[in-house]
This record gives C-alpha cells, sequence and structure tokens, in this order.
C-alpha cells in the first residue's frame, strides 16, 4: 500500500458520556501486540463511552477492528457499516463475535477473530496489510504466561475511574446462565505474579490507585470446590493449584503494602467459609467483591445449575464474613425472574438483600444470552414446538436473535407465573427500596472502621450506581442509554473526584 494506513480499535457503545467508569482492556492488549511486532500502521483508540466513533476519519483501506460483546453489537455493527462504506477493512472479535462467528459478516465484517487476541492478532493485521486477508483466525485460549501486557500508557487517566487488571481466565463452574466456561473453558489460566506487579506498577504511576480485577472467579481453588472433587487424584492436583494461587498472592500483597493498590473483583460465596483466602485477599487489598447471589432459594439455584452456591441463612453467613472477615465490601447479585419466581419471591428479594448486610446490591433481570447453556435449551425447545409444553419449569424465548433489537425490554422472554413489564416493575421497586437515602444511611453508619471520605464515596457511589444500573446491573451497557440524563452525567463526574479522593486516602 502506498500510504500508511491507521488501525482503528473501537469499543461500541450505546451511549457518549465522555468520562466513564472502566476502559476496556482488549484495545491496549491488542495495540501492544501490534507495536511488539513492529508493524508500520498508525494506532488509534477510540471508546465510544468518552467519544462517539466518526467515520470521516477513516481512509480507504484503513483497518478498523471492533470488540463486540451481545448487549454492545447493535452499536458495533453499527461502526462496521459505517466504517465499510469509507473503504475500510472490518475485522470483528470478542466473546459475541467468539459465539456467532458468522453474524458479523451480515454488518460489514470483512473477518472475524474468535477466542483470545493476544497472539493471532499481529497476524490479522498483516495479512489485512498484505492483501491475504482470511475470514476466520481462532487466537483459541492464551495461556497465562503468554498473556500480552497491555500499553496502558496509551490510555487517557483522566477519562476513567479505575482500569482492568486480569490475574486469572477461566472458571471451573458450569453455571447455565453463563458462557465463560464455555468460551475460556474450565481449567484456569493464571498470569504470572511477575506481569501483573508490573502492570499494577505501570497503571500507580499513571495516577491510578484502585483497579477493576477483572477475572470471572478470584479464587476458583476455593476448600469447598477441591472438597467436592470426585477423585483424590483431582483433590491434590486442586490442592497444588491453590498453593500455587496463595503463592502468587502473598507475592502481590507484598507489593501493594509498598505501593498501594486497591482491587474490585469477582467472586463465589464459597469464600465465605474459606477464611485464610479470605485474609489472603485483604492483605492484597481487595476491596470489593461482586459475588453471585443469584437466588434465595434452592430451587432458584437448581435451576441455574448452581446448586453449589450456599442458600438462605447460610449465604447471609456467607457475605458477613466475606464483608467482616476479608475488608471485602460486597456488591451481591441477584437474579430476578428465574423460572420458579413468583411475584411474591420477587418482592421478598429486597428483605433477603437487606438481611445480607452486603454494602451493595444489584437486581438482574433473567435473560438468555448467546454461549449460554440456558439459551442453547430455550432455542431447542422453540425450534421443537415444544414451548409451553414445559411451561411450568421454564422461562421460553418466543424468537432468536433478539440482541439485535433496538428495544432491550426483554419481550422475547415468557414467563410461566409473572408478567414483563409487572416483573420489571418489581425490580426497579426492589432497587429504588435498597438504595434510599434513609438504607444508604443505616449502611454508612455502620462503616466505622472507614475514614470519612470513604463513607462520603461511599454515600455518592451508591446513589450514582441505582441511577445508571437500575433494573439491570453492572454489566448493562444498555442501561447508561436509558438512564443517560443530566443528572446522571453530574453524578458520574462529581463521583469521580470523590472516588478518588477515596481511594488515595
Amino acid at each position: 500500500m502506498s500510504q500508511r494506513c491507521t488501525l482503528f480499535l473501537v469499543v461500541p457503545a450505546n451511549i457518549t458520556f465522555g468520562t466513564g467508569f472502566i476502559p476496556a482492556r482488549w484495545p491496549y492488549v491488542l495495540a501492544a501486540a501490534v507495536l511488539a511486532a513492529n508493524i508500520d500502521i498508525e494506532l488509534r483508540i477510540i471508546d465510544e463511552t468518552i467519544a462517539p466513533f466518526d467515520p470521516r476519519d477513516v481512509k480507504n483501506q484503513d483497518l478498523v477492528c471492533i470488540g463486540i460483546m451481545t448487549d454492545n453489537c447493535i452499536a458495533g455493527y453499527r461502526v462496521a457499516r459505517a466504517a465499510k462504506e469509507r473503504g475500510a477493512i472490518v475485522i470483528a472479535g470478542g466473546i459475541h463475535a467468539t459465539i456467532l462467528p458468522e453474524e458479523p459478516f451480515e454488518f460489514g465484517a470483512d473477518a472475524v477473530c474468535v477466542g483470545n487476541g493476544d497472539l493471532i492478532f499481529p497476524t490479522i493485521v498483516k495479512d489485512a496489510l498484505s492483501g491475504k486477508l482470511k475470514r476466520r483466525y481462532d487466537g483459541g485460549r492464551t495461556q497465562g504466561g503468554q498473556m500480552v501486557i497491555p500499553r496502558w500508557e496509551l490510555l487517557n487517566p483522566r477519562h476513567y475511574w479505575m482500569p482492568p487488571v486480569v490475574s486469572v481466565a477461566g472458571c471451573p463452574k458450569s453455571c447455565s446462565f453463563c458462557s465463560v466456561w464455555r468460551t475460556d473453558g474450565h481449567d484456569p489460566r493464571e498470569r504470572t505474579a511477575e506481569d501483573i506487579i508490573y502492570e499494577l506498577s505501570l497503571l500507580r504511576r499513571m495516577g491510578f490507585r484502585m483497579y477493576i480485577l477483572a477475572d470471572d472467579n478470584v479464587f476458583p481453588f476455593s476448600l469447598n470446590h477441591i472438597a467436592g472433587q470426585k477423585t483424590e487424584e483431582q483433590r491434590r492436583a486442586l490442592e497444588a493449584a491453590r498453593k500455587h494461587r496463595f503463592d502468587a498472592f502473598e507475592r502481590i500483597a507484598n507489593h501493594v503494602a509498598k505501593e498501594p493498590m486497591y482491587a474490585f473483583t469477582q467472586m463465589t460465596a464459597e469464600l465465605g467459609s474459606d477464611p485464610d483466602v479470605l485474609k489472603l485477599l485483604r492483605r492484597a487489598k481487595i476491596r470489593a467483591g461482586l459475588v453471585g447471589v443469584e437466588s434465595p432459594s434452592a430451587e432458584g439455584l437448581k435451576s441455574i445449575k448452581k446448586g453449589w452456591n450456599p442458600v438462605g441463612d447460610k449465604m447471609i453467613e456467607a457475605i458477613q464474613n466475606i464483608q467482616n472477615i476479608g475488608g471485602i465490601s460486597v456488591l451481591a447479585s441477584i437474579i430476578a425472574g428465574l423460572a420458579s419466581d413468583t411475584p411474591e419471591s420477587v418482592a421478598a428479594l429486597l428483605d433477603f438483600a437487606l438481611k445480607t448486610g452486603a454494602h451493595f446490591v444489584q437486581f438482574t433481570n433473567l435473560d438468555y444470552f448467546p454461549g449460554t447453556v440456558d439459551f442453547d435449551m430455550a432455542v431447542r425447545r422453540l425450534q421443537s414446538g415444544t414451548n409451553g409444553s414445559t411451561s411450568e419449569k421454564h422461562v421460553e424465548i418466543t424468537r432468536t436473535r433478539y440482541w439485535l433489537d433496538e428495544d432491550r425490554s426483554r419481550e422475547h422472554l415468557v414467563h410461566p407465573r409473572l408478567e414483563r413489564t409487572a416483573l420489571r416493575n418489581m425490580i426497579v421497586s426492589n432497587w429504588n427500596n435498597f438504595y434510599s437515602f434513609p438504607q444508604i444511611l443505616r449502611r454508612a453508619v455502620k462503616l466505622k472502621d472507614w475514614p470519612l471520605v470513604g463513607v462520603l464515596a461511599y454515600i455518592f457511589g451508591s446513589k450514582a450506581f441505582n441511577t445508571f444500573y437500575n433494573g439491570n446491573g453492572l454489566s448493562a451497557d444498555s442501561a447508561r442509554k436509558r438512564n443517560a440524563g443530566l443528572a446522571a452525567r453530574l453524578l458520574m463526574k462529581g463521583g469521580r473526584r470523590i472516588f478518588l479522593a477515596s481511594s488515595a486516602s
């Protein structure tokens, strides 16, 4: 090619705020891979949460790489079509493209990368520049020691609250509503402590004092999980893996003792009965964690293949142990609209959430996402014509490819006992009651060991969290589109200032 091309790495979004909670990690990983390969191409990273993609910036034969999740695929396909109209070479990747690799071609993609891009992406770029681009590339599952360290220096730290760092990929669990174990595998792939510490030092030099430890299961080798293995050989293997994980976190804990960095992560409630791990995470300055409560009932947990989760009072005890022993503020994630739910059980979720003492709670609305067991089973029932024949046991779908609907009201779901609008209203009511000022203040006065600025950050953050994610949950980009009023924007910017002050104290 006669002119130097530009590689656009685009994070699509349903709404532009000008500031964001968490930057996407993948553009900085792919940028690092391209720079390490010494490819002669200009790099531009565009996060539409910060600024919209402008197709007028694209020249003929530029490369536009789009990372697509199910929740932002409409925005991603908008970028793909606009870039294609400008003569760009469009490459799609991400979890949605991995699960549905043929779909992006309908919306302008020239190539699709499934799996991880750490190692294969330079090959894709070279092939595109030389006119040898293939239709599909498979990056597989990158092993921990081969995971590329992101070029975080390309990120503007003024735009975000906290960056994501990964320490392990994959999850040994098999929850039917989750696609992680299908796309990333059951066997945890751990990064080296050296790479994690290097990354934390880099982010600290950039001014960050808190980060997202973006593991789907931060400590997959809990005592309960090991005890549940069928053979002695499996138990011994996991005990060795547990020790290795302990050693890695001890090194991280020693590092952050000297260069403080605080983390939010995801964990299972099993850790509530594993005090050694909780104490270790406390030393590693893990200060908040999302815990998948999902349902307070054994019936609800069984329906989503999560029967290993603590139930009822045992879940309450687990959450309180995580907060008291681990010093970890829990964000309890509860699913409403499971097949076993009734109007009474959904309303009762609020009382259960308050009893747990969790500092934060999100009430999420059941949906079936592609790549999950629940989705596959629902599609089979729909295609076989058996919808309704087992109506007391399942939430049914009325059509496939509903992720392409502009309206994300979940009208494709039919619950055996709950009308969709009524369910939505109950979920919103639970959010508003949990995050009412009286309830927030009741929790805030119990934070006696927190500094004043931390308590203020908690109060402000609770209102901001409810404003942005009410009715949806932390991962829902579409929630920001619906809740993107002036008040939300002011909360976002003001909350960031208080958050940064509290994380630096």
